[in-house]
């Protein structure tokens, strides 16, 4: 009998327990996941994992990971485990958008622009977004709190835009 020990720490990091090493909830035989997709016990009646997202999308969200600073990838990893990334049609141009009511949900857009080309296709564009999006929620969570997180990105638009976009380019891994 030989006794192999994991090399590598789980893809979502503390979003799957606080054993980084500690995959399948200590039973592989019940939980084995050998292509990382959304677990069953996660799904809804549809088969929609946490978000509405299909399990493509979600696939394609932790296939994103390697592109984000390990901070981002966290974040965005315990956001996709609370159904807070949602897939959704938004304006054409608009790649993703943070809910103003809550300033915690991230929608990302399935059909952009004339071709209706889905974000989550494009795994570069889909990490921007994702990075680009928790910075808004960062700058919401901190905003003033007589402000809601709608009026506090309306009043300072091109601020939070600057700071998102300068996210990208600061937490973007090639």
């Amino acid at each position: 009998m030989s006794i192999r020990s994991l090399t590598q720490e789980d893809p979502i990091g503390l979003a799957g327990g606080l054993n980084l090493y500690g995959f399948a909830n200590g039973d592989p035989v019940t939980f084995s996941d050998p292509f990382g997709l959304c677990p069953r016990n996660l799904r809804d009646e549809n088969g929609n994992c946490p978000g509405g997202l299909s399990v493509n999308e979600w696939d394609q969200v932790q296939q994103s990971y390697p592109h984000m600073s390990r901070a981002v990838r966290h974040r965005t990893a315990v956001r996709l485990m609370r159904g807070q990334i949602h897939g959704g049609s938004l304006a054409s141009e608009k790649y993703g958008e943070t809910d103003e009511v809550t300033g915690r949900e991230i929608t990302i857009n399935r059909d952009m622009g004339m071709f209706r080309r889905s974000v989550f296709n494009d795994m570069e564009q889909l990490a921007k977004t994702l990075i680009h999006e928790d910075q808004h929620v960062i700058d919401l969570a901190n905003r003033p709190k007589y402000l809601s997180p709608g009026e506090a990105y309306r009043a300072a638009r091109e601020y939070y835009e600057k700071r998102a976009e300068a996210a990208e380019a600061r937490e973007y891994v090639q």
